[in-house]
């Protein structure tokens, strides 16, 4: 199910209020992720400031493009095609937006709301899809280039 307009304007309103513990919330992901998730933390070579100051970027520049469909798309598309590099697969979405969503709840409390909730559940399922098509599409444009 796409996107609505209604959570477009959800989710920026939301990530407006949290813009300034932007980073302390990435650095909370990460901490939860890599608990759920210990294996995950290979992934990363960056200190874990560093990687959180960067998912702090992506969600303000993904955000800021919601309502611009075709930023949204360059960017997200982009976003997955270096992920796809990364060795990031399906699996590893899913994951992710668990506890992207669980973080919201934490660190937002009360504010967060059903209806917000299904606002970034909808956000996170729509970036997903979408990189992982890009991600689908540059392996597939580095094998065949590999094969030639």
């Amino acid at each position: 199910m796409p996107i609505t307009s209604r959570q477009v304007d959800l989710v920026c309103e939301s990530a407006a209020a949290v813009d300034d513990i932007l980073e302390p919330f990435a650095a909370a992901f990460y901490a939860r992720l890599f608990q759920v998730r210990p294996d995950i933390q290979e992934m990363f070579t960056s200190d874990p400031s560093v990687q959180a100051r960067k998912l702090a970027t992506e969600l303000r520049r993904i955000v800021s493009a919601l309502r611009d469909p075709d930023r949204f798309q360059r960017q997200v598309r982009t976003l997955g095609g270096r992920h796809a590099q990364y060795g990031v697969e399906a699996e590893h979405y899913d994951i992710t937006g668990r506890v992207l969503l669980q973080t919201f709840q934490h660190e937002l409390g009360a504010a967060f709301t059903p209806e917000l909730y299904d606002a970034w559940a909808a956000a996170w399922t729509t970036i997903a899809a979408i990189m992982l098509e890009a991600g689908a599409s540059a392996t597939a444009t580095t094998d065949l280039a590999e094969a030639v």
